[in-house]
């Protein structure tokens, strides 16, 4: 009796220390994983801040106006055989086309309006088929798109305006589905959006019905090919095609806001189209298009990602308070059961 008495006390004793050395074990790796979440979570903001504060530090890689005060805009738009490629409106001489190596060592590569001086600006640029296409701003004659296939020489594919003077401004914009995408600019009857599958022979689409100014700033999505419009008399609107033929309007007119006069459907950004506008009132938006979206309605972004930097250090909080709650719970609950 008193040897069953004593095994039984030993045994009671080894169990005692064994719950002792669990609930030491337990705070100990309820310890480790709070350290391990509160650091994860500082260094993410210490990341985050490091980012906000390297993100100004821009440097100048040209002369102003590339040594000439006539050249009032720079643009770089195009990368095409390692090489960066900018254009610049001059409406003195005409647009030109400059390139840059890695040492942005700048160097023009086209004479000053491709020979006629109405060629005001050349800002618009895309690669396709292994050449360069720049498109031109010419309000007398109507915009060309120009072709180089070795970054120096140059011959133009287009007549220009595509036959009407009208269509001021030429813009190559996107590849999609083995075709080059091309918008117009068009005042006078609405702009176009004009196609080449080998560079040289162009046909009109007839996007977005005739009521733009001018369908601008094209984005291939989803397996689609997604146009924003220029509407000064109405408002920005996005036109969509899955053949490059057949299209159908995704947004109402502006969004909603007639003051939205452009949509830029122009940047896909973790799976989802992003747009914005130009608003000479309010504002200028940003609007996002889900991946999952099926109807086509855009949200805005700002309602959606504010709290995201903050997120890390919530989820430590919560982890560690539901963690810590758990483990007195815990505790109480076996000195009651002693």
């Amino acid at each position: 009796m008193e040897r069953y008495t004593s095994a039984q006390c030993n045994w009671l004793e080894s169990l005692q220390e064994k719950r002792k050395r669990k609930e030491k074990m337990d705070i100990e790796a309820i310890a480790r994983m709070m350290l391990a979440l509160f650091l994860v979570s500082m260094l993410s903001m210490a990341f985050g801040v490091n980012a906000q504060s390297t993100q100004f530090q821009w440097k100048q890689v040209n002369i102003d106006g590339f040594g000439d005060p006539n050249n009032a805009s720079a643009v770089p738009l195009a990368v095409f055989g390692g090489n960066l490629y900018a254009g610049t409106a001059n409406f003195v001489t005409g647009g030109e086309v400059w390139r840059a190596a890695e040492c942005m060592n700048w160097v023009q590569v086209s004479i000053d309006g491709f020979g006629d001086p109405n060629n005001v600006g050349a800002c618009t640029q895309e690669v396709f088929n292994d050449a360069l296409y720049v498109g031109t701003w010419n309000e007398v004659t109507g915009g060309e798109v120009w072709r180089t296939s070795d970054g120096t020489n140059w011959v133009q594919v287009n007549i220009d305006g595509f036959g009407d003077p009208n269509n001021v401004w030429v813009y190559p914009e996107t590849v999609f589905e083995g075709n080059l995408y091309t918008g117009t600019e068009n005042f006078a009857t609405g702009g176009e959006v004009w196609r080449t599958s080998d560079g040289t022979n162009w046909t009109n689409v007839l996007c977005c019905d005739g009521k733009s100014t001018g369908p601008k700033n094209a984005a291939v999505f989803g397996g689609n090919l997604y146009q924003g419009t220029w509407n000064y008399n109405a408002s920005g609107e996005v036109w969509r095609t899955s053949d490059g033929t057949n299209w159908t309007q995704l947004n109402i007119d502006g969004f909603g806001d007639p003051k939205n006069v452009a949509v830029f459907p122009c940047m896909v950004f973790r799976g989802d189209l992003y747009a914005g506008t130009i608003n000479e009132v309010t504002g200028g938006e940003i609007w996002r298009l889900p991946t999952l979206c099926i109807g086509g309605i855009a949200v805005p972004v700002d309602k959606f990602g504010l709290l995201a930097p903050y997120v890390g250090l919530a989820s430590t909080i919560i982890v560690a308070a539901v963690a810590t709650t758990t483990y007195v719970k815990r505790v109480k609950r076996r000195k009651e059961n002693q």
